[in-house]
């Protein structure tokens, strides 16, 4: 048996494939296997709007449930201030100087949150897209921007 040959002998030349018919079938196959990844990509594609449509409505009802809970947060803080003004009152506290007590609590912790979410907005300024919007329009593209200092630390003053 020669290298190539079939196990039972020669092909007779009526035996043998029409190449035709051989790139027919592969033009079919190419077809189905294209239109089955259509499918499938039409599939990811409701798959992706279902979780999608899903993820919009947790959000809502996160969101609504969040201001529930700063609802009930804020009615529980006013009541933990009522108590401790009665309280002071009741210690011997005039009721103006038990008010100013509750008010000075007030206006520290609302400090103390306003400081929090001003630190927390930091991020928010886009100075590092500033820098390199700067840094394109300079002459030079390794210029550092006019005014800063090519390490990004802060500008010393000069002797």
């Amino acid at each position: 048996m020669r290298k190539g040959e079939p196990a039972d002998g020669p092909e007779t030349p009526g035996e043998k494939r029409n190449i035709l018919d051989d790139l027919r079938t592969l033009r079919e196959a190419i077809a189905a296997t294209l239109r089955d990844g259509g499918d499938v990509a039409g599939g990811f594609a409701k798959l992706v709007s279902a979780d999608a449509a899903l993820a919009r409505s947790a959000v809502a009802t996160a969101a609504l449930l969040g201001i529930v809970a700063l609802l009930l947060l804020h009615s529980t803080w006013l009541l933990l201030l009522g108590v401790l003004v009665t309280g002071l009152a009741a210690l011997g506290l005039n009721w103006v100087a038990a008010f100013a007590v509750g008010a000075g609590i007030l206006l520290l912790a609302s400090a103390l949150v306003a400081w929090l979410a001003w630190r927390a907005l930091a991020d928010a300024r886009f100075d590092a897209t500033r820098r390199q919007w700067a840094r394109l329009r300079s002459t030079s593209p390794n210029a550092p921007p006019t005014g800063a200092p090519a390490d990004g630390a802060a500008p010393e003053a000069a002797p």
